[in-house]
């Protein structure tokens, strides 16, 4: 941590990084680490990656190190104002003929499932009400600053729909919330889509966050045994099923090689995650952010977070929808996505500011925000052929540590700029 709990990193985070999107009037000019890294992960090479964010890293670490703000910024930003530059951005994008982010309105639906009936999935009972978008958040994710984005409101408004939020204990509730027709539109862990997907049940994603490797984690309680992953075998590990750092924890253990019968696996909720460290009633615990910030406040030891694990994968969140909303209201789920973008930036930028409002907010406290602004990435962008490509290395290794019956098809799920 830097001087006067400033994050001493700031990392990609261009909204909506592509040659083939328009950044738009308010988009952040980063000194070109987010170009760097949208052209590696289209190249889909890991060197290219790595050499991208370490080069992004230095330049944006220089400048705040000496004290300058992303974007020439050298005061607090508003959210109002952060509100009116969504609006202004999307108004300026529409009457430049941008209109659309690529493939997000128009197109068909196909790939839904059949109408409902006796012994046929909830999805294919799904409606869609035109009056309502719900928005589905995890619990204790930045996105509850969204609710007051008055400007996405006025976006809906405009387009006759009334925006509702939807809180969800973690990724994979929020996914079966969207697959079932509860929620509209979401932001979730990549390995619960990849793990939960169905044959026809026509989930989309719209775009990605970037790779995150340091916030998901193995850890123990500090002074405890074991000291590495492979100390685990025989004892007792919590995880949120389905989770990135579920798919992490399986990851470890294969490479530790250890098999899943070798340790006791104890599935928990976010909330029992954080109780049972507290009474150290467990040996390890697969966590993530935001509760990993916590345990690090409560003394844990990281055993093996994302970069220990070759080749990891499930480190990054999607941007989620389903076809129906995709066909039917594309410009609205375009201001949307953009919103979220916008919402990076101020984080990164304003992270002070964003920690006191989200320590009203949540369980996290201000310093453990601030923290964790320091670890995790923040970034909207297109669904490069990079990052397909990650999303089906992702479902194929889930299908292989058996979180899936079966491989599938990840491209389909993906919306891919055009």
């Amino acid at each position: 941590m830097a001087e006067e709990g400033r994050p001493d990193r700031q990392r990609w985070s261009d909204p909506l990084a592509s040659a083939s999107l328009p950044a738009g009037p308010s988009a952040r000019q980063d000194g070109g680490g987010a170009s760097d890294r949208a052209a590696a992960e289209a190249a889909g090479g890991a060197s290219q990656l790595a050499a991208a964010e370490e080069s992004g890293g230095r330049r944006r670490g220089a400048r705040l190190r000496s004290g300058e703000r992303p974007g020439g910024q050298t005061g607090p930003a508003s959210p109002w104002r952060l509100a009116a530059l969504v609006a202004a951005s999307i108004a300026l994008l529409a009457l430049a003929g941008f209109g659309r982010l690529p493939g997000l309105a128009g197109g068909s639906a196909g790939g839904l499932g059949s109408s409902s009936g006796s012994g046929e999935p909830a999805w294919a009972a799904r409606s869609l009400d035109p009056k309502r978008l719900t928005i589905g958040y995890v619990k204790d994710s930045p996105r509850v600053l969204l609710r007051e984005d008055e400007a996405l409101r006025q976006a809906a408004a405009a387009a006759g729909v009334k925006l509702a939020w939807r809180e969800y204990a973690d990724s994979s509730a929020l996914v079966r919330a969207v697959q079932s027709g509860e929620a509209d539109f979401g932001e979730a862990d990549d390995a619960a889509l990849a793990s939960l997907h169905e044959a026809g049940d026509g989930l989309r994603a719209l775009a990605a966050e970037p790779s995150n490797p340091q916030a998901y984690a193995i850890v123990a309680r500090e002074g405890s045994e074991p000291g590495d992953v492979a100390g685990l075998r025989g004892r007792t590990i919590g995880y949120v099923p389905r989770s990135n750092s579920h798919a992490l924890l399986l990851q470890a253990l294969r490479q530790a090689g250890l098999s899943e019968a070798e340790v006791e696996l104890r599935p928990l909720s976010p909330a029992e995650l954080i109780r049972s460290f507290r009474k150290g009633s467990l040996d390890a615990w697969a966590a993530q952010e935001p509760e990993l910030t916590r345990l690090e406040s409560l003394d844990d030891r990281v055993l093996a977070d994302g970069q220990a694990i070759a080749g990891a994968v499930g480190l990054r969140e999607l941007l989620l929808t389903t076809a129906e909303n995709e066909a039917s209201r594309g410009e609205l789920l375009e201001a949307v996505v953009w919103a979220y973008g916008m919402q990076d930036e101020y984080l990164l930028r304003d992270y002070h500011d964003a920690a006191e409002r989200l320590s009203e907010q949540t369980d996290v406290t201000h310093l453990q925000w601030l923290r964790l602004f320091e670890r995790k990435s923040f970034g909207t962008a297109p669904l490069l052929p990079g990052i397909q490509a990650e999303e089906q290395r992702l479902a194929d290794a889930l299908a292989e540590l058996g979180l899936r019956a079966s491989p599938i098809d990840m491209p389909e799920l993906l919306r891919a700029p055009e």
